[in-house]
């Protein structure tokens, strides 16, 4: 396992090697972000401070100890456990799914397919991908190492290289290249909610790399480009934007975003973006109580492993694009294995 130490060491090494007179400096390398900055974009949130003109609140008014994290002091004395052991503390009174992957996964899977067998494969493909063209849904499904996969209509684009065809299933979205010569992927990956939310990311990969080999692809190496580590808490977002009117302690170093309700009033996300990273804390419930009955269906009975919402649910959630897991040394799926708990570590506080 790495710890943090490694990690920084890591990313100092590769700030010093990848620093040129002739490259404009980056997010690594730029000034942090001065208090001032940040305390003018917290007058968006105040909505509790403004008054209409008949002196009414123009938010809901709420009780000043109830949401707050003062609650059994969550805030301070018990972060909720994970499945993934990405927290420092475990404990019974949060379920596993509170804490992992389910933002999403994307990687660039580099291997060798069986000439014969591809060429089958693709033949196969092809046949699917037309049924889907005619807008036959039902004809569209291809079964392959033990799963029914949907073969999408259209290909897709994913940097400069196109993807003839998209194919999902359990919330996982395989993009497999016609012509996978040179320095092409020939398969990119997403994992999505829909599978992380039940699925342990690790087997998951395990799992497609057994059904890829059904059709003949050897897998040889992973690389990560993008990884979304989340946490849920059960305390009112506000708390964090009160608390962020002291101090933020973030590497997103870019732009802030802030959106709110205009029926209540409420900041519903605090967004902090920058190239590689991003730090963005929401309310969770707000946004499952809006979705659809499949997201809420698999959110009530694989995360919060209850029939009802909590009153209060903030979610925390890490964004890291290739060039951050670059620059700590996390390529590989083994990379993001030794350095998962370290990397929330470092994120959070560096």
């Amino acid at each position: 396992m790495r710890d943090e130490k490694y990690l920084r060491d890591y990313a100092e090494r590769y700030d010093d090697e990848n620093n040129s007179p002739f490259v404009e400096p980056d997010e690594n390398v730029l000034k942090a972000v001065s208090l001032p900055t940040v305390e003018e974009c917290q007058r968006v949130m105040n909505f509790d401070t403004r008054n209409d003109e008949n002196g009414a609140n123009a938010g809901k008014r709420r009780d000043e100890s109830a949401g707050r994290g003062a609650k059994n002091g969550l805030m301070v004395s018990a972060p909720p456990a994970t499945n993934r052991g990405l927290v420092k503390y475990q404990s019974d009174e949060f379920p596993d799914g509170w804490g992992g992957y389910d933002g999403g996964v994307e990687a660039s899977i580099n291997g060798e397919w069986e000439a014969a067998r591809f060429v089958d494969f693709c033949q196969r493909l092809d046949a699917k991908k037309e049924v889907s063209e005619n807008n036959d849904v039902e004809g569209a499904f291809l079964e392959f190492g033990g799963f029914v996969w949907k073969v999408r209509a259209q290909g897709a684009r994913n940097g400069y290289f196109v993807y003839k065809w998209v194919l999902e299933s359990h919330g996982v979205k395989v993009y497999i290249h016609s012509n996978p010569k040179g320095e092409i992927p020939p398969i990119r990956v997403r994992f999505g909610f829909e599978c992380l939310a039940r699925t342990d990311l690790f087997e998951a990969f395990d799992t497609l790399k057994d059904c890829l080999k059904c059709v003949g692809f050897t897998w040889e190496s992973e690389s990560l480009s993008r990884v979304d580590m989340q946490v849920l808490v059960p305390v009112a977002l506000r708390d964090f934007v009160d608390a962020m009117k002291n101090r933020v302690v973030t590497r997103c170093r870019g732009k802030v975003d802030i959106h709110c309700n205009l029926t209540t009033l409420d900041v519903e996300t605090v967004c902090f973006k920058s190239g590689s990273m991003e730090l963005c804390i929401y309310d969770k419930r707000a946004q499952v109580l809006q979705s659809d009955a499949l997201y809420f269906t698999t959110f009530c009975n694989h995360v919060i492993r209850a029939s009802e919402m909590p009153e209060y649910l903030t979610r925390v959630e890490f964004r890291f694009r290739r060039d951050a897991l670059r620059r700590y040394g996390i390529t590989s799926l083994d990379d993001l294995k030794k350095s998962q708990r370290a990397l929330v570590q470092v994120a959070g506080s560096d």
